[in-house]
């Protein structure tokens, strides 16, 4: 894990032991504290997995460049053959879907295969999109019965939110989402960078 601000971190650890469940103290589990960008240009390590959860891209914030073409292209260089990302895009309101759509088509500028989706996060009191994408891998081909059996496989317990049909169905966007995304033209890239407020 790569974060910029420890503090908040040391936080989470304290004060949110039943979000965590003591996975910090995982000896897998590695905390690094620095920009996450930079990390990036610095290590030759690949991944099959890059979790991308940030704050919006606001001006002059910590994570506007995070968003961009060039920072993608990065994350790309950085995977394994097999290898995803999985990140947070800003909400799918129908009135708000400049970030959604250009992350999404930034995104598209980059992977060949890019999965668009969606939640529902209470606190935030927004329908929330998300992606993941990668060089090959398109988790629209799963059906929900392998889900289901991938999950009885290797997760301990009952999950509270994710199976095979949430899996399916978070994919099914609204249409008046798709025909937005699509038609959106804009590209995120350093010197041209979308900065958005909630």
């Amino acid at each position: 894990m790569v974060d910029i601000d420890q503090e908040v971190v040391e936080s989470c650890k304290r004060h949110l032991p039943q979000w965590h469940q003591g996975s910090f103290e995982d000896p897998r589990a590695e905390v690094r504290y620095l920009d996450a960008r930079k990390y990036l240009e610095e290590t030759t390590d690949t991944y099959d997995i890059i979790i991308i959860d940030i704050s919006e891209p606001v001006e002059e914030g910590p994570a506007y460049l995070l968003y961009t073409k060039e920072f993608y292209s990065l994350v790309m260089e950085r995977l394994t053959a097999n290898g995803i990302i999985s990140l947070q895009a800003g909400t799918t309101a129908a009135a708000s879907l400049l970030n959604f759509s250009a992350v999404y088509q930034t995104l598209r500028s980059v992977f060949p295969v890019v999965s668009p989706y969606q939640a529902a996060i209470p606190s935030f009191g927004l329908p929330w999109g998300f992606a993941l994408a990668s060089k090959r891998f398109d988790p629209r081909g799963f059906d929900q019965n392998e889900i289901d059996r991938r999950i009885s496989q290797r997760v301990e317990g009952e999950l509270k939110y994710y199976d095979g049909e949430t899996h399916a169905g978070q994919f099914y966007l609204p249409k008046q989402v798709r025909v937005q995304i699509e038609k959106q033209e804009r590209i995120i890239e350093d010197n041209y960078p979308l900065f958005t407020y909630h």
